[in-house]
């Protein structure tokens, strides 16, 4: 099973990899040597990127205690902090996936302005991922779990498209120049 998982991981970036090179118009992708360098790479370094940031959460969670705060009067400020946050990390996430996944030489102005719009659409939508399953599963604990499955399809699916309009932005941004428009 780990070999299987491995397998669909690989074969899911390169499937990334493959429609971000149709984004971006690229007719020749990485050789197989530097893609799977590559995506190696990710396998080892994502799971760091994801351990420091979920230290960073539990230290910013307990931020409020620490300084001998009133954790209920700082309640909606600390949410929102939250949410500001994890807005923060998803422009910096896209952005990156913007200028390193495509074959192409992507300028981190480009792929950082269309990460912005990204990442506060892919924000709005965790947010509502989340609010609707706590929601459904308040009504009835057995609906709540029968929802989980279609409503993650769902944000899987909404999610992925919000990524993919980023990368055409991005292209965009890079590209506004070469096209003419007439009045």
């Amino acid at each position: 099973s780990a070999l299987l998982f491995a397998w669909i991981v690989i074969w899911m970036m390169m499937s990334v990899e493959k429609v971000f090179n149709n984004v971006w118009r690229v007719q020749k992708s990485r050789n197989i040597f530097k893609r799977l360098s590559f995506i190696f790479l990710m396998l080892i370094v994502a799971p760091l990127v994801i351990m420091v940031f979920f230290a960073g959460t539990i230290m910013y969670s307990h931020m409020f205690e620490y300084l001998g705060l009133d954790m209920e009067a700082f309640g909606p400020v600390k949410t929102i902090l939250t949410w500001v946050l994890f807005a923060a990390v998803a422009t910096f996430t896209f952005s990156a996936m913007y200028k390193f996944i495509p074959n192409a030489a992507v300028r981190y102005g480009s792929a950082f302005r269309a990460a912005i719009p990204a990442a506060i659409a892919f924000t709005l939508v965790q947010y509502g991922y989340i609010e609707t399953q706590v929601f459904v599963t308040r009504l009835s604990t057995v609906f709540g779990a029968f929802a989980a499955v279609p409503l993650f399809m769902a944000w899987i699916n909404i999610g992925w498209f919000i990524i993919l309009i980023g990368a055409q932005l991005s292209y965009a941004f890079q590209n506004v120049d070469n096209y003419n428009i007439e009045d």
